[in-house]
Parts: C-alpha cells; sequence; structure tokens
C-alpha cells in the first residue's frame, strides 16, 4: 500500500507495526537517558561491607580520605541506581563524555572539599619509557562508581590517584575490593 500499511487477509497491521516502533525507539531512549543519568533505577542489593572496604582501601592507597559530603552522595547513589557494566563502546562513550568535563568536576570537588587536587611534581614515565604524565598535570581523576559501570560524571564520584601506582596498580590492582565490587567480566 502507497501509506507503508500492510494488509493481509483483511488485517491492516500498520498500526500493529507503528506500535512496536514506538515501544522500540521508547526503550532505546530509556536506556540512553539511564546511561547519561548514570545508571538504571532500581533496588540493588549492596554488599555495604565490601563498599567500606574499598573506600578505605581507596583512601589508604591515596592517602587522601573521602569527604563526609561524597560519602553521603555516594551512599544515595548506590541505593538509588543499579550499576551495571557497560559495552566497551558504551564505556568509550561515557570516558569521552567524562574527559570533556573532568577539569570543571576537578574545580568542583576542590570547592566541595575544601581541598587542592594534586598535581604531579615530576614527570611520570609509562612501562616504555615514554611520558605519560607530566610536571603539573593534575592527578588522575578515578571514578568511585567506576566508569564501565556506568559511574556518574559527578564531583562526589571522583578521587585523586597518583599514575600508576595508587590507581591502576593500586586501586584496580589484583585482589583489589574494586575488582570484587565492580567485576571486570
Amino acid at each position: 500500500m502507497p501509506d507503508g500499511s500492510v494488509v493481509r487477509s483483511g488485517t491492516n497491521y500498520s498500526g500493529k507495526f507503528q506500535e512496536a516502533h514506538d515501544d522500540s525507539k521508547a526503550s532505546i531512549q530509556s536506556r540512553i537517558s539511564n546511561l547519561e543519568s548514570g545508571g538504571v533505577k532500581g533496588t540493588v542489593k549492596i554488599d555495604y561491607d565490601l563498599a567500606k572496604d574499598y573506600i578505605r582501601d581507596v583512601e589508604s592507597k591515596t592517602g587522601l580520605k573521602l569527604h563526609k559530603n561524597q560519602v553521603e552522595q555516594l551512599k544515595a547513589a548506590l541505593r538509588e541506581h543499579k550499576y551495571e557494566k557497560m559495552t566497551p563502546l558504551e564505556t568509550l562513550k561515557h570516558r569521552n563524555k567524562f574527559n570533556s568535563v573532568k577539569n570543571k568536576l576537578i574545580s568542583e570537588w576542590e570547592e566541595k572539599t575544601g581541598q587542592t587536587w594534586p598535581r604531579y611534581t615530576e614527570e611520570v614515565y609509562d612501562k616504555k619509557g615514554r611520558v605519560a604524565r607530566d610536571i603539573g598535570q593534575p592527578y588522575d581523576a578515578h571514578h568511585i562508581i567506576e566508569n564501565n559501570f556506568g559511574g556518574p560524571h559527578e564531583w562526589w564520584n571522583i578521587h585523586p590517584a597518583k599514575f600508576p601506582d595508587e590507581h591502576q596498580a593500586g586501586i584496580h590492582g589484583k585482589g583489589s575490593p574494586s575488582n570484587k565490587l565492580f567485576p571486570r567480566r
């Protein structure tokens, strides 16, 4: 038919196709909205002892305590949202969005916590001997609720961590509470 309707045995299916299309579109829009807001709303059973171990681990590895306002915001986020591991493409998009707001979030973190975000005082080299971090560059911004789980890009969800010993080899190191709370697989 010229209007795109499908008729078979006297039944017009165009409304059913439109309804299915609308449902699919709404589902996709909802998923995008959930990703942008930092998670899927729902009741979540969090292992709060493990979460406390994780926070203590972050603090001990970085030598910086989380501000009490941060802890309250994190508790609320963990109670109100279910954070699920994202696909590599979703993670990349989420990371790119974070990179565009990271400096603003660091400034906001400094303002809200009354602390100064640490900066590198010497060059840091990667395993191949290349400069990975320059003098004066801010420490890495670690997502407490991790990036690949849709962790929100908010001041209260970041924490300074020095590359690589405090961050990748520390917080994300083998056997760390981070890896149990946010499993890689």
